[in-house]
This record gives structure tokens, sequence and C-alpha cells, in this order.
């Protein structure tokens, strides 16, 4: 029997293991702690600390390197395990994620009960509630994208259907709302962990990745200099958003078309973010797949727009989207100068977003630096979706489509999120995520 095509196999795979996931770990890792406070590690300044270029390089690295890496390893080496290891692997993953939910459960009920839902912390849950009232008829009797003053001040509402939405359920069934959250992000962690049962890593790698939520979320409500508490997860709906960028994960590397739309329609009407990947995605199925699925996602994704959005609320107001995005640049500037320059607010200065590097030193030239600063976040993500489309259409990556535009979303989250011009701590919770998934998915 000739072994020698099995030595190289298991030489490949050995190679396989330790540069692609070893050193996506470390990032992960690296990525955790910028994120929940080590902040002394990052040259936190109060000022203009090298934190924030830190935090961009690894959420830029974790998507580029493992297609550096895929360019010289292709992804798809057989696995030599047994299958009754495999087996154990699996059970594991599936026992460990069983008791996570469980202890989340009482965990997570005690923590509500202890901190309810309270405007004078974060007007998020509040607005979502009114939203939510209005549409049942149960508010104002305005409809839910009209200006309202229920907060002591004038606003206009800035969150798309899928922010606020699916708690109509909780508000006709009477459970707490910020089970839906929770409930959309566990939704998504099951489908990542589905890939890392069908995958070849470690059993302690599968270990790591089951375990990182469930490790984030008790960190969350740990006190962090002030920055980071139990407000991210009582007072926020962030993991919402987590949930859906998991479920589009999940439906674009699997290839399941009905799955992709739906992530798409889910992460597009909860917030724009994406808004430049999408194109260089259906760009790059319509010429290397089909054309019948890119369509086919497209018109998916703009009828759910038209029937989610446009028709119910849109259409009530056509002004309100560019009401919503005044609105968002007036907070804004209000936060920008609630300190005289060169004096920054706090928020500007937690170490996470890029605003430090672009806050002027004289309160007249606030309006102009945040327009600078929108400019090269706009510029980076253009930029990056087209470039990666461009490298991908010419041929230029070994990577399945799923598995690069990925991991192009993962450098075009880092470029995102750096330039931020708000940059709240909890927002960075999707990127940090958003890099597990990526660690699940290279083996």
């Amino acid at each position: 029997m000739n072994i020698g095509p099995l030595k190289h196999l298991a030489a490949r795979k050995a190679l396989s293991k330790s540069l692609l996931p070893l050193p996506l770990l470390a990032m992960v890792v690296l990525a955790y702690f910028l994120f929940i406070g080590a902040r002394g590690f990052a040259g936190y300044s109060g000022a203009r600390g090298q934190g924030p270029i830190f935090l961009f390089l690894v959420f830029f690295l974790a998507g580029l390197y493992p297609l550096i890496i895929s360019h010289f390893l292709p992804k798809s080496i057989p696995s030599l395990s047994t299958s009754h290891r495999l087996l154990f692997h699996n059970w594991s993953v599936w026992i460990i994620f069983g008791i996570g939910i469980f202890w989340a459960y009482f965990w997570l009920s005690g923590i509500f009960e202890a901190h309810p839902i309270n405007p004078n912390k974060s007007d998020i849950l509040p607005q979502v509630q009114l939203f939510v009232q209005r549409l049942l008829g149960q508010a104002d009797g305005l409809h839910p994208y009209a200006e309202h003053r229920h907060f002591g001040f004038k606003m206009n509402p800035t969150y798309l259907p899928m922010q606020w939405l699916p708690f109509v359920v909780p508000e006709i069934l009477g459970f707490d709302y910020r089970w839906v959250p929770y409930t959309v992000f566990f939704i998504g962690i099951f489908l990542l962990l589905k890939l890392v049962v069908k995958g070849q890593h470690s059993l302690p790698m599968k270990v790591l990745i089951t375990l990182s939520p469930f490790f984030i979320l008790y960190q969350l409500s740990l006190p962090h200099e002030g920055y980071i508490t139990h407000i991210v997860l009582t007072q926020t709906i962030e993991l919402l958003n987590v949930g859906y960028y998991l479920i589009l994960g999940y439906g674009v590397i699997t290839s399941t078309t009905w799955l992709t739309s739906t992530g798409l329609i889910l992460t597009v009407l909860s917030r724009f973010s994406l808004l430049f990947w999408v194109p260089a995605y259906l760009g790059a199925v319509f010429f290397k797949e089909t054309k019948k699925k890119a369509l086919g996602i497209g018109i998916s994704v703009l009828l759910g727009v038209i029937f989610l959005y446009v028709i119910p609320f849109l259409s009530k107001d056509w002004a309100a989207f560019q009401h919503g995005l005044d609105h968002y640049s007036r907070t804004t500037v209000s936060v920008w100068e609630a300190k005289t320059p060169p004096e920054m607010p706090r928020l500007l200065k937690n170490d996470l977003g890029m605003v430090p590097y672009f806050f002027p030193d004289s309160v007249t030239q606030i309006e102009q630096q945040i327009a600078v600063l929108k400019r090269t976040q706009i510029l980076s993500i253009i930029g990056i979706s087209l470039l990666g489309f461009l490298f991908y259409f010419l041929g230029k990556s070994k990577a399945s489509l799923g598995y690069y535009f990925v991991c192009l979303l993962m450098m075009y989250l880092a470029c995102f999120y750096a330039f931020v011009q708000l940059p709240y701590s909890y927002l960075y919770l999707l990127p940090l995520f958003w890099s597990i998934f990526v660690l699940a998915i290279s083996d």
C-alpha cells in the first residue's frame, strides 16, 4: 500500500490547521481584549491612543489573512478523523450549547428583573416600544415614523423596520422585549455551530468557539472602566443585528438562496451598514455562479424592502427617511460639541473608533471634520467592495465565493466601524462576532 499520498494529505492538513485557525484565533482574542476594556494594552491615553488603529487592523486582518492563506492552501482538505471521533466532537458542541442556553435563560432572567427597561439609561428600547405601540394603535395615534417628543426633546425616528417590527410579538404576547434580540442571536449562533460541527476544527477549537458567545455575554455584565456594563445587555438591541448577520453568513456559506435572501432583507432593513457590499456579492453570484440565482436574491431583497418598508411606512411620509438621517446628523454634532475642543467628549475617546484622529481643535471646525469622517467611511467601504469584487471577478482568488465574500465583509465591517461618527461600544459587538464567524468557517 502506498502511504505517500496519505502522508502528504496529513501534512497539508496539519499545515492548514496551524496557518489558518490558530492565527485567526489570536486575532479574535486580541479583538476581544481591545473591545472589552484592555485599554492599557491598547495604549489608551484619553485622547489619541493607538487602540482604534489596533482594533481596525485586527478586524481587517481577520478578513484578509484567511483569503491570503486560502490562495496557497485550498480550504477543501478531506478530514482524516474517524466517524466516531467526529460524532464525539459534534455531541460535545451541542451539549455545551444546550447547557449554555439553559444557563443564559436563568442568568438573563435575573438580570432583566434587576435592570428593567429605563429611558434614563438608554432611549433605544423605549423608542422601539413607541414604534410598536403606534403600529398597533396603542400610543398617540400617529404612524411609527412620525416625529415625536416622548423623551423631552424632538426626535425623528431613525430605526429601520427590522430594528423594531420583531418586537410586535412580545407586545402582543406580553413578555419582555429583551428576549427578542437574544432569541435571534442564539438562532444565529445555532447556525454558526452547524457549520462548526460540519467542519474540521480540532475538539479544543470547537469547544472554544461554542463557549465564546456565552463568555462574551458574561463579560458584558461586568464593569470595565465604566464603558461596558450590564447596560449593553439590558438596554440595547445590538445582538438582534448580530443574529441577522449570522443568519446571512450561514446562507452565504451554504449557498442557500432563500436563507441568503432572508439574511439580506433582515440586515438591509435593520441598518444600511452593508449597503455597498450587497451589489459586490450579487455581482459575483451573477458572473461566477448563475444569473438566475443573483436575480432571484436581488428581486427578493427588493420586494422585501418594498413590502416591509416602502408601502407600509415610507409611503405615509416620503420625507421620513431623510428626516431620520438629518436627526442623526444633528445628534452627531451635538455629541461632538458636548465639550469645548480640543477636549473630547467621553464617548468619542473610548478607544474603539477613529474619531479622535478627526476631532478638531476648534468648535468652528466640528461640522467640517464630521463631514470628512463620513466621506472617509463611505469611500473606504465603497473602495473595499469594488476592489473585492474586481479581485474575485478577475479570478485572482482560489477561495469559494461564499467564503471569499464572508471574509470581504469582515474587512468591510472593519472599515465601516473604524470611521463611524458615534462609536458606541455596543456597535462593535457585530464585527467581533463576525470575526468569530470567520474563525468558525476557517478550518
